[in-house]
């Protein structure tokens, strides 16, 4: 994977003064080394596609539907996704699977919808700080992305981004250790190989990456990039998590 991949999940946060800057950033839109993906919240994503026009950032989804359409009061639908520009969407994050139950059998819809739209999927794994300390953080990776085996067939895109998110690392300000990370990014490198033998994988991490820590986490073996949450929301700590390379 010759580009870094950094993709902005601003989450409930962002307005369109926030976005006009990250749009004009010269930093964001300069670099043929690195892919930059900002996911904003929903109501933003039209005006952020109508500001990257032409331009080197492209445009995410937090979150689809498991649905095509329907009476979803609410919902977003992949195809809606596709017809206003993304390029991205974020499935399975630790938020929507802790805050709206979300579990591996209505992710896997998701994911098939994304794939039949042509929308990269951004798929999030990742352990809690007890099943770390009881070593079962392979075991739960393996059970998250155990449903790509299942929906192997209906990979229609051709390129797939997995994000490592421990759940302890998120948001805390305490990112893990380069080992840690290195284990579990080689571990689903391993375990996804035959199933993306014939695509372009991706293998991120996200959890606490900061301007402190970005460093040390890019000289980690096989991280193709990250997934960042807080130091998005800022255009100075982001343009220079991004200028790291």
């Amino acid at each position: 994977m010759s580009k870094k991949i950094f993709v902005a999940n601003w989450k409930m946060n962002g307005n369109t003064e926030m976005i006009n800057k990250f749009s004009d950033s010269k930093v964001l839109n300069s670099s043929p080394k690195k892919d930059i993906v900002i996911c904003p919240p929903y109501t933003h994503i039209n005006y952020l596609s109508s500001k990257i026009s032409n331009k080197n950032i492209s445009l995410g989804a937090q979150n689809c539907s498991h649905k095509e359409n329907g009476a979803l009061t609410g919902e977003i639908s992949a195809e809606i996704l596709k017809d206003i520009g993304c390029e991205y969407v974020i499935l399975g994050h630790s938020e929507r699977r802790a805050n709206y139950s979300e579990d591996d059998s209505l992710i896997k819809q998701k994911i098939i919808l994304a794939c039949k739209n042509n929308i990269i999927p951004i798929l999030c794994c990742g352990e809690n700080l007890e099943d770390r300390k009881n070593n079962l953080s392979t075991k739960i990776i393996e059970n998250q992305l155990s449903i790509l085996k299942e929906i192997s067939d209906n990979f229609t895109c051709d390129k797939f981004l997995i994000a490592y998110e421990p759940i302890w690392a998120i948001g805390t300000g305490k990112s893990a250790s380069s080992p840690q990370i290195y284990e579990i990014l080689n571990f689903i490198h391993e375990y996804t190989y035959d199933i993306f033998s014939q695509l372009d994988l991706s293998i991120l991490y996200g959890g606490s990456v900061s301007t402190s820590n970005i460093k040390e986490l890019l000289t980690i073996d096989k991280c193709n990039g990250f997934l960042v949450g807080g130091a998005s929301l800022s255009l100075d700590s982001f343009e220079l998590i991004c200028e790291s390379i």
